[in-house]
């Protein structure tokens, strides 16, 4: 080997070991830091809550149709509520409370421990949930609407229909983010009027599922399955922003931080998308995760993230725990 070669060689090796001492240095990276199993829960999981006083996870087993409530302290399951295809969850602090939307039995339970103490009924296919702080109400969507109840009687206050089933929605200030796959569109509502104020399409794209909005930035950001990417729009215009690929199949879309984004996807990775220059977004990091778990949860005030992966050949249902930088 001649010297020059070698010397070559020499000054690559130190590139590479520099760039991986930046990659593991730069913002935005996750590390594992539990794996908490759930022995006995098959089928699919949704959605997940968590009670901050308490340190308490709660997973929806859909598949399994028992809430499932994990001490994050000890990394161990404590207790598990009953459920008919529990799909979305929500906790309040203030009432300690937690709600459950059971998609096969069209209702959505409040619980205190594990007593139930209120319950809204005929809400087919009752899926996602949102609590209002600045109303005091809690949403649901359902079938082709979004219905809002009070937090404690979960008596129906108002609805709001729908071109199809909503997906995941947000709820700011005085306007609800609708994703409505089959119409291949954002559906803005007006909360008091209760009608539509604008639809936002996001076609040719299709398979717009999750959603995440930066209040802060003015930024609403969508992650589609038909391709696999995220669209962000401005949330004043409606203008579509930026696009770019990710990982495909989310469910779930997180603000991770100033200028962060987490897509959970059930291809078994989570992707972590940032903001460089003004309406520029680029995946800074992908972590390989399980293949199926494409919903979760993140914990801004402990900078957690949840990944709920489900029972597969060989391996037990899981949450896995990850610090986010």
């Amino acid at each position: 080997m001649s010297v020059p070669f070698a010397i070559l060689r020499l000054v690559l090796a130190m590139v590479v070991a520099l760039d991986a001492t930046l990659a593991a240095a730069a913002p935005g990276d996750l590390h594992l830091v539990a794996r908490v199993d759930m022995p006995g829960v098959e089928g699919r999981l949704d959605h997940l809550a968590f009670a901050q006083r308490d340190n308490l996870l709660f997973v929806a087993g859909l598949g399994a149709d028992t809430v499932q409530v994990i001490d994050v302290g000890s990394s161990r399951p404590v207790a598990q509520l009953p459920a008919s295809e529990p799909q979305g969850l929500a906790f309040s602090a203030a009432l300690h409370r937690v709600y459950v939307a059971n998609g096969h039995a069209g209702t959505v339970e409040a619980f205190e421990g594990s007593t139930r103490v209120a319950i809204a009924r005929n809400l087919p296919d009752a899926d996602n949930l949102r609590l209002d702080d600045r109303s005091g109400l809690l949403y649901v969507g359902y079938g082709r609407a979004i219905a809002a109840l009070d937090v404690r009687t979960l008596a129906v206050a108002r609805r709001f229909a729908l071109p199809g089933h909503p997906e995941a929605f947000e709820v700011s200030g005085d306007r609800v983010y609708v994703n409505v796959p089959a119409a291949r569109a954002v559906i803005v509502l007006e909360q008091e009027a209760g009608t539509t104020a604008r639809t936002w399409h996001v076609a040719p794209a299709g398979g717009n599922f999750p959603m995440a909005i930066d209040p802060a930035a003015r930024r609403l950001f969508i992650a589609t399955r038909q391709p696999a990417g995220v669209l962000v729009f401005d949330m004043d215009s409606g203008q579509r922003v930026a696009e770019l690929q990710t990982c495909s199949d989310a469910d779930d879309l997180f603000l991770g931080g100033k200028d962060q984004v987490l897509a959970i996807c059930g291809d078994g990775h989570v992707d972590v998308i940032r903001a460089g220059a003004p309406n520029h977004y680029e995946v800074s990091r992908r972590l390989a995760t399980a293949v199926g778990a494409r919903t979760g949860l993140f914990v801004a005030a402990s900078r957690r993230l949840f990944v709920a992966a489900p029972a597969r050949e060989g391996r037990q249902a899981a949450v896995l725990v990850y610090d986010v930088e």
